[in-house]
């Protein structure tokens, strides 16, 4: 059967009686299915050679009538499939991938998840295409609806912000959902632990972000910062070279906010915080930065490049970065020691 751009192709079986067929034809004419072509009643008893109709017009139950007929087979080809929709072109592709995936999981139609959330199947269409990124008050009630803990608010958030982060959304979901997290840092302090301030220094370093986008992209990534908040948080080791306490980010008086917003984190329960001296000389962890996590009962790591993030979930490339992971952290000073390297170059950035 060949696929029809823009409709459904409702394809004729050879073995039918006048009769039925003619029952069917009134059937879905009576039922608002008007775009039919190629129709011939003078044709009868041989059926049309096709009907070509809308898919927003086909229900639930003519699907059915037109199956248990054995007159014709559906097929939709309105919608680009997953596979043609490029997530990375924009905020809103970006979105409208994540609600589509979500909704084919628990297998209903635009029709049906507009309904349950109180929009109209064309307004899901039109979102699911990446023509448009909807309000704060669908992804939310998409959340609700398809049961996922506010993972839909998260993504639509990050859209929301800048279409430069796009490639970082799906390790964003799982760092949400991950029960913990390991993180190595060699240059600069990881996301989770920025303060504003040095988030902000951070991102007016980026070529092309204007004030707008940069004031959304800081707003953004302090929020990620709220799953330290939540009654079960992650527990999070992070491990930071001091090169990180030493790079002028922004100046001696940001330095100076974002080392005591580590030494404030550092006496959270839930996160440890460990620095390898530069004394060390070279370790495992000169290659570049990373990020282990166990999600959903899956071991997952992250790796961040100048222009992109990888996420792999590949068993064996998680266990070389937890084997480097742990060659890292055997250099790393103790935790108190590491909290008083942290007071002296507090010191040294207020003089």
């Amino acid at each position: 059967m060949r696929r029809v751009q823009g409709g459904v192709r409702l394809r004729q079986r050879m073995r039918m009686r006048p009769l039925i067929g003619h029952f069917g034809i009134t059937w879905v004419r009576k039922h608002g299915l008007n775009r039919l072509s190629v129709i011939s009643f003078l044709a009868f008893p041989r059926l049309p050679p096709s009907i070509t109709v809308r898919k927003a017009t086909i229900t639930t139950s003519t699907r059915c009538l037109l199956f248990a007929l054995g007159w014709a087979e559906v097929e939709e080809a309105a919608m680009p499939r997953n596979s043609e929709l490029n997530p990375e072109s924009s905020p809103a592709a970006r979105f409208g991938y994540e609600v589509r995936k979500r909704r084919n999981q628990v297998h209903i139609s635009q029709e049906e998840l507009g309904r349950r959330i109180g929009y109209t199947g064309a307004m899901v269409s039109m979102v699911e295409i990446g023509k448009r990124l909807p309000s704060a008050d669908f992804a939310r009630k998409c959340d609700e609806v398809l049961e996922l803990d506010g993972a839909m608010l998260r993504v639509w958030e990050m859209c929301r912000s800048d279409g430069a982060q796009q490639w970082f959304l799906p390790w964003l979901e799982i760092e949400q959902t991950a029960t913990t997290l390991h993180t190595w840092e060699h240059s600069l302090v990881p996301g989770l632990l920025q303060s504003p301030d040095y988030a902000k220094a951070l991102f007016l370093g980026v070529p092309g972000m204007h004030r707008a986008m940069i004031d959304n992209a800081v707003t953004s990534r302090i929020e990620r910062q709220a799953i330290f908040d939540r009654e079960r948080p992650p527990m999070m080791w992070a491990v930071l070279d001091e090169v990180v306490l030493m790079r002028p980010v922004g100046g001696p008086a940001v330095m100076q906010g974002q080392l005591q917003h580590l030494l404030t984190i550092a006496d959270h329960p839930y996160i440890t915080l460990q620095i390898v001296p530069l004394g060390v000389g070279c370790t495992a962890g000169l290659g570049g930065a990373f990020v282990l996590a166990h999600a959903h009962g899956h071991d997952l790591g992250y790796l961040e490049t100048t222009y992109n993030g990888v996420v792999t979930a590949v068993p064996e490339n998680v266990k070389q970065l937890q084997i480097r992971y742990d060659a890292i952290r055997a250099h790393a000073l103790p935790h108190d020691a590491s909290h008083n390297l942290i007071k002296e170059w507090v010191q040294k950035w207020m003089t």
